[in-house]
């Protein structure tokens, strides 16, 4: 990781929302069309407002990179110790200092205009940083075009070759490492990274919409109701956020981390903390209707709400039912060991999986065991289609969830989350992605999302895939949300 913080809109202390604009896929050409004095900037022929208007300086243009840098996908940082600038799109990286006419390019030291030592990045009024176009550009793999009856500049990014990452629609680098899942809601992307920020994407270009900073880590998975985002964070809130803007609606503060991804049902949001409280809110205004203590820590298990019942899991062993009316228990199971997975209803069963190596299957109405299975591996995360449990621990493996008897393991996946479940097939991985055959287990394909990965490059896939419009989306532990394109299979 750069020692250097990235963030892809702070300009000497300024920070700039993101704006909606279209991201550099592995399949697309860029087209950007700039014009000298005009505020007005078109992506690909759709025009997008700017803050300011390119100018020109030294016969060179010159403007706020981050209008450059972000439709392509890249990062832009800035250090205010050395009043440095950098840009970062996959293996480039380039560095630029205020006043300065040699920049770096991957470490090795360039001059930003061979022929006019006198073109450097500069400050103007009112602490706008201005750097040169076409140095960045091209060195971030762009063709760049000038036509001086128009004083227009077009910047083209071109196509990328597919031969190597054949599956590879986009990726987009966050600050960290991502655990948590990724979420589709009116058409677009919602994840959260280490790095404190919830990040909404565009899917199909992985494009970024707006991003949202929390106070601490975000490894719980959104949930959008009502065109707002909901999501919990190591910082003890749970947030609430306009999914159009990004903008901060409210947050309830809890005494322990959230861990537990928020549910909501009939305008009530349900999540657990880890100073052992189930909580349940209005989700409009994030009033607390009640909180429910277990005598644990509730931590990844995030709350099913079913009819009018609430149930979770806890450190404590215990999966509890509690009332949706009221806050009362209704009935509690003890486990062998703590719960960190998520409760399935199905055909009014409750099912379970501790970290004692067992799937649990329960009476809903009053949680009466009806059956248990060992499985392979103490954490048992798991999830249920078509009356089958896919459970995914050191390997992969199906149980029929009537009987709990075992249908086919395959020791040969291994995986560290929920498998996903589309048209019959299954979509999991860790060092790599899988996709297996929900019937038999056989593995279709195996991919890994870097290319000859060096030692320490593997993407670590900790973050349940997400299916949607044939693409798959996931975040990685090397930084980077993923789509693959499923078609290409």
């Amino acid at each position: 990781m750069r020692k250097t913080i990235l963030i892809s809109v702070l300009i000497f202390g300024m920070i700039f929302m993101a704006l909606p604009l279209r991201g550099a896929s592995y399949e697309e050409t860029m087209v950007l069309k700039l014009v000298i004095g005009s505020k007005i900037m078109y992506v690909n022929n759709t025009p997008v407002e700017m803050d300011v208007a390119p100018v020109i300086i030294e016969d060179r243009t010159l403007l706020p990179i981050r209008w450059i840098a972000e439709p392509l996908g890249a990062f832009v940082g800035w250090d205010g110790n050395e009043r440095k600038v950098t840009v970062e799109l996959k293996d480039i990286f380039i560095e630029m200092w205020i006043g300065k006419s040699i920049a770096f390019v991957n470490g090795k030291p360039k001059p930003i205009d061979p022929g006019n030592p006198k073109v450097v990045p500069i400050i103007l009024p009112p602490g706008r940083t201005m750097i040169p176009v076409r140095f960045v550009a091209e060195n971030l793999g762009c063709k760049v075009e000038w036509d001086g009856k128009t004083r227009t500049v077009t910047i083209t990014y071109p196509k990328e070759s597919l031969e190597n990452n054949s599956f590879i629609v986009w990726r987009f680098k966050t600050g960290s490492q991502i655990f948590a899942d990724a979420t589709i809601y009116d058409g677009l992307l919602y994840i959260g990274s280490q790095d404190s920020y919830l990040y909404c994407l565009d899917p199909d270009s992985g494009a970024l919409v707006w991003k949202f900073k929390a106070g601490g880590s975000i490894q719980t998975k959104p949930y959008g109701y009502n065109g707002r985002i909901y999501f919990g964070s190591w910082d003890r809130n749970l947030y609430c956020v306009d999914e159009d803007t990004g903008k901060l609606v409210w947050k309830f503060e809890t005494k322990g981390s959230i861990l537990s991804s928020p549910k909501i049902n009939d305008g009530f949001i349900a999540f657990g903390s880890d100073d052992g409280f189930l909580y349940l809110l209005k989700a409009d205004n994030g009033e607390l209707i009640w909180k429910f203590k277990t005598d644990g820590r509730i931590g990844f298990s995030s709350p099913l709400i079913y009819k009018n019942y609430v149930i979770v899991g806890s450190s404590d062993s215990y999966l509890y039912c509690v009332n949706k009316t009221g806050g009362s228990l209704a009935w509690k199971f003890k486990t062998g060991k703590w719960i960190q997975t998520d409760p399935v209803v199905y055909k009014e069963r409750v099912y379970i999986g501790s970290s004692d190596s067992y799937i649990y299957c329960l009476k809903l109405e009053n949680g009466e065991l009806l059956w248990k299975k060992e499985v392979n591996r103490e954490e048992t995360f798991f999830s249920l289609h078509n009356g089958k449990i896919f459970v995914s621990s050191s390997y992969l493996e199906c149980l029929d969830a009537e009987t709990g008897d075992k249908i086919w393991e395959n020791p040969e996946v291994g995986t560290y989350n929920k498998p996903a479940y589309s048209n019959g097939k299954l979509y999991c991985g860790f060092m790599m992605f899988y996709c297996v055959n929900a019937e038999t287990g056989e593995i279709l394909w195996n991919y890994n999302p870097e290319n000859e990965p060096k030692e320490g490059d593997w993407a670590w896939i900790y973050s349940t895939p997400v299916i949607y419009n044939k693409k798959a989306y996931f975040g990685s532990g090397n930084t980077y949300i993923y789509c693959l394109n499923l078609e290409r299979e």
